[in-house]
């Protein structure tokens, strides 16, 4: 009896170095490329059709899409950056602390993080956009809200404090309905916020 059939093999096409989803750091890739072949007895003989490609990690093994190639983590959180000062924008507008010491604050505070930059034309622009879109904070919050993770909430509501205050001083009724639409638009949980302020108070006393 004659034992033929197909069988799917991985074979390398390229080699680099990528930014790996798993490990978070550059590792070196292989590029492989899935090719069915026709087998008799079991034995590969004809290569047939190419049934698809991806990324493995050289150093975890994880597989990816080739689109994996093309991520930069720097362009993304400096995009993340941006949504989170363009909130913070947003809320100082809002509680009616659009002053330079605010604005500084919330320069500085982005800044010190070593991970972003922040300037104060950046702030202009950002007011020149959400006055020209006559965009909500709560609104813009919660569009936003399922690209941040649950650190990212309360990093963004930390720093939307530390700018309200503008490095110093107290935040007054306004300030705190405001920190209040921003938490309800990020969807953070009421006892989160509470804690927030909680720290925030504590700060002053």
């Amino acid at each position: 009896m004659i034992i033929f059939g197909t069988r799917s093999m991985d074979s390398t096409v390229t080699n680099g170095a990528f930014h790996c989803p798993r490990c978070s750091v550059q590792r070196s890739y292989s590029h492989k490329s899935v090719r069915q072949w026709f087998t008799l007895y079991f034995i590969p003989l004809i290569p047939l059709w190419r049934s698809g490609e991806y990324i493995e990690c050289n150093s975890c093994a994880g597989t990816y899409g080739v689109e994996v190639l093309s991520y930069d983590p720097a362009a993304d959180i400096a995009a993340t950056f941006a949504t989170l000062r363009r909130i913070v924008v947003l809320a100082l507008a809002e509680g009616g602390r659009l002053k330079p010491e605010n604005t500084s604050a919330l320069c500085e505070a982005i800044n010190s993080t070593g991970s972003a930059t922040c300037s104060i034309t950046d702030v202009e622009n950002d007011c020149r956009m959400a006055q020209q879109a006559q965009a909500d904070l709560k609104s813009f919050a919660q569009s936003n809200a399922g690209e941040l993770s649950d650190e990212g909430k309360v990093f963004a509501m930390q720093l939307c404090i530390h700018a309200l205050r503008g490095g110093g001083g107290r935040l007054d009724d306004r300030c705190l309905d405001t920190l209040g639409r921003m938490a309800e638009g990020l969807r953070v949980a009421p006892d989160v916020l509470q804690q927030l302020r909680s720290e925030e108070y504590k700060l002053l006393t």
